[in-house]
């Protein structure tokens, strides 16, 4: 014998549903508009992560988290504040070596003006007297004699 024909089993067809596209105010259902993301999606995605051609990211977006940090940002700013400080207080110290420095060699200049002077009146002193010999000799006319001022001493001299 022949096998009488049983009805056999098919499997269970999945029928596609038809994609629903919730961002359409009027319903409209396509494939086109399931696979694509909604708008509003994409534009907060390239806001917050622009390509080469977008949008400049704002530095305060407290979204992005590759921005630095206030916290960051405030010590960034510490630090260069902290070496303008630092290069300051060092130009100021050269200053006040170099002031210490041009006020040693002033009181080395007055206490040589002071010695100086002191050499050259003893030199006019000399002079004078050579010259009042040479008229009590003869050999100078009074009319030639030339009348030696002493050189006085600074008087703001300070040590």
């Amino acid at each position: 014998g022949k096998v009488p024909d049983t009805p056999q089993s098919q499997p269970k067809k999945i029928l596609p549903c038809t994609p629903i596209n919730n961002s359409k105010p009027n319903g409209e259902n396509s494939l086109n508009a399931s696979i694509h993301a909604l708008n509003d999606w994409a534009d907060e995605s390239e806001y917050l992560h622009p390509n080469s051609k977008g949008y400049v990211k704002p530095i305060n977006d407290i979204n992005d988290h590759e921005q630095p940090d206030r916290m960051d940002l405030l010590m960034t700013k510490l630090d260069a504040v902290s070496t303008q400080l630092d290069i300051s207080e060092s130009v100021i110290t050269t200053q006040k070596i170099d002031i210490q420095t041009l006020q040693d060699e002033n009181l080395h200049l007055k206490c040589n003006l002071q010695a100086n002077v002191d050499k050259l009146n003893e030199t006019l002193k000399v002079v004078d007297m050579m010259q009042h010999l040479m008229i009590n000799a003869g050999q100078l006319h009074d009319s030639r004699h030339i009348l030696v001022a002493m050189l006085e001493k600074p008087k703001d001299f300070m040590m």
